[in-house]
């Protein structure tokens, strides 16, 4: 019996938990909550428009086409080795990136909470998910250029171990990445708190240095004597 009434008691606190978060977004803009409960003040993740849905597709269909012609082609001794390897140049590359940006990468997203920085990806067909505490990690946040593809910009983030970003980086893999994701974003999210909306700016990256720092100079060390600069820690939007 006891336990019954625990499991109810937990179940109506989790109701009125949901109920309350509710509320809160109706009453206050918008208030996100992760699976523990703190609050997400920044988030962004995969979700194209109904253009990069439509040409996604497009390129799935031609590297589809392209891939099968040419490979039915070459078994059939209908084309040579040249016009058989270009064919599978173009249709594969095509094939592999609008079916990631389609199927594979939907679940995708970055955010972070008042406690942290974390995200979720899919990778080798099992979601990833990681947490890292304020004082473990900085990334950067960069726009793939799209070339004269006309489609929302892919965002690529990459994480990397704090202090590990100390001068300027020409190449990404100078950062020694821990984790990267990519992600079409068509919808980013910030909170109120964070962004003015009569100036329209946004002090996400005030944010991050100093929970940073509180996070540093908890563990005791000095953010003054620091061999690295925390604000090229987070580099991006």
């Amino acid at each position: 019996m006891s336990e019954n009434l625990k499991s109810d008691r937990e179940s109506n606190n989790t109701t009125k938990h949901i109920e309350s978060t509710k509320l809160d977004s109706a009453n206050k803009g918008e208030v996100r909550l992760d699976s523990h409960g703190d609050e997400i003040v920044y988030e962004i993740w995969h979700n194209p428009n109904w253009w990069d849905y439509f040409l996604m597709s497009v390129f799935f269909m031609f590297g589809v086409a392209v891939a099968y012609s040419g490979t039915e082609a070459f078994l059939l001794n209908k084309i040579e080795n040249s016009l058989f390897v270009t064919s599978l140049v173009f249709g594969i590359p095509a094939l592999l990136l609008s079916f990631y940006y389609l199927f594979y990468a939907h679940k995708n997203r970055f955010y972070i909470t008042t406690q942290g920085i974390g995200f979720e990806r899919r990778k080798w067909f099992r979601m990833q998910k990681r947490f890292y505490r304020f004082g473990e990690v900085g990334f950067q946040m960069v726009s793939a250029p799209t070339g004269l593809c006309p489609i929302t910009p892919v965002n690529r983030i990459i994480f990397f171990s704090l202090g590990n970003h100390k001068g300027r980086i020409f190449l990404t893999w100078q950062l020694s990445p821990l984790h990267s994701l990519s992600l079409m974003a068509w919808n980013t999210y910030i909170s109120p708190k964070l962004y003015n909306e009569i100036t329209e700016q946004t002090y996400l990256k005030n944010f991050l240095i100093k929970k940073t720092k509180e996070a540093l100079e908890a563990k005791g060390i000095d953010t003054k004597t620091l061999c690295y600069d925390l604000d090229k820690q987070f580099l991006g939007k």
